[in-house]
């Protein structure tokens, strides 16, 4: 791949000698160079954006004082525009990697009762029929990778799971990126699901968040 972005880098530079010595006295030769540079410059970012990586501490650079320091709060991360499906198995795909289980309780609507969550196989589906009102839970000991990931908070409606957590010391480069790949599984369960940050968060908090999920999105896709 180096040598492939060097040649481009040799080619756009021998574009532009030419353009210098023909493109002035010759229109036609102009337009065709300039186009020609034009090419080279778009694969040479397609080349750029590649051979880029994204690893544990760039994420951790980016995004840590949204993690490392508790200050009470219960930050939000929401995956997004699930279908009723999608909330489905989305719910299950956590109730597996969460070792101890969904713990909490939801509302019944037919036994018009407070129900735990693990007392049936998946609260989410009754929610999506109809069966039982929007719940929070708390998913522990949840474990991606063979990496401890710190307890999250799941809060399920019927077009939307928020992933909610303490922020403190428990929090580091290595189980952060774990989290990013979990939620990259999660999302690849619908195709029309995102994730973004909960409402009110400053501008400058959510495109930091967005253009880091992006990169990482980017450099984790399968080619």
């Amino acid at each position: 791949m180096r040598r492939l972005r060097g040649a481009v880098l040799g080619w756009i530079s021998s574009v532009r000698r030419l353009f210098r010595c023909v493109g002035r006295k010759n229109s036609g030769a102009h337009l065709a160079y300039a186009k020609g540079l034009e090419a080279a410059e778009e694969l040479l970012d397609r080349t750029v954006t590649r051979t880029r990586t994204m690893n544990s501490e760039d994420i951790w650079r980016e995004l840590h004082d949204l993690f490392d320091t508790d200050d009470g709060s219960l930050p939000e991360i929401r995956i997004e525009n699930l279908s009723r499906p999608g909330v489905v198995r989305v719910f299950a795909r956590l109730q597996q990697y969460c070792r101890k289980g969904i713990k909490g309780t939801f509302w019944s609507k037919e036994g018009q009762k407070d129900t735990p969550v693990d007392s049936v196989p998946n609260a989410a589906l009754l929610l999506t029929d109809g069966r039982a009102e929007p719940f929070h839970a708390l998913c522990r000991e949840l474990r991606y990778g063979g990496i401890v990931i710190p307890d999250l908070g799941v809060f399920v409606s019927d077009d939307e799971i928020s992933l909610d957590y303490r922020m403190g010391s428990e929090w580091n480069s290595g189980n952060l990126k774990a989290f990013f790949q979990l939620l990259k599984e999660l999302t690849e369960l619908d195709a029309t699901a995102r994730v973004g940050l909960e409402k009110g968060v400053l501008r400058d908090v959510r495109k930091r968040f967005e253009n880091t999920w992006k990169t990482f999105m980017q450099d984790t896709a399968v080619t």
